[in-house]
């Protein structure tokens, strides 16, 4: 299924995301050809997302968050790979840790259709906004 959150969007390699989300086989990774590409940033940019913004966003999604020991993240990206939107060893290792803690199988590195599904999903999640009516206030009686 093609990523729905909007923020992929503000990446230009947008179809390249979506196949590796739709299509066995073609997952982004250590040895792939996206090295330089918007859609390296964008896998780097959403683990970057995730690690800085608070579990319960995301509590829907996981199993368990609540197992001793849980942390969400961290996801720690070499600066040069950030700067160079490489697919190196600490974004493979951010990936594996991001797979392990969703609990999204195997755990390889690669970003490919089940890891991108998790990652968009929770994207979506983030994306949502609740607003209370003020018609819905609470009143002491």
């Amino acid at each position: 299924m093609p990523l729905k959150a909007s923020f992929w969007d503000s990446f230009g390699s947008r179809p390249r995301l979506n196949q590796a989300a739709t299509q066995p086989f073609h997952s982004i990774h250590i040895s792939s050809r996206d090295n330089g590409t918007d859609a390296v940033a964008a896998i780097q940019a959403a683990l970057a997302f995730f690690a800085s913004n608070p579990l319960s966003k995301f509590a829907p999604l996981f199993p368990d968050p609540s197992v001793a020991g849980f942390q969400w993240g961290p996801f720690v990206i070499a600066q040069q790979e950030l700067d160079d939107k490489a697919y190196g060893t600490t974004t493979e290792q951010a990936v594996i840790r991001f797979q392990k803690q969703t609990i999204t199988k195997p755990f390889d590195g690669k970003a490919g259709m089940d890891t991108l599904t998790a990652m968009d999903e929770m994207m979506q999640m983030a994306e949502l906004q609740i607003t209370i009516p003020s018609s819905f206030q609470t009143v002491d009686i």
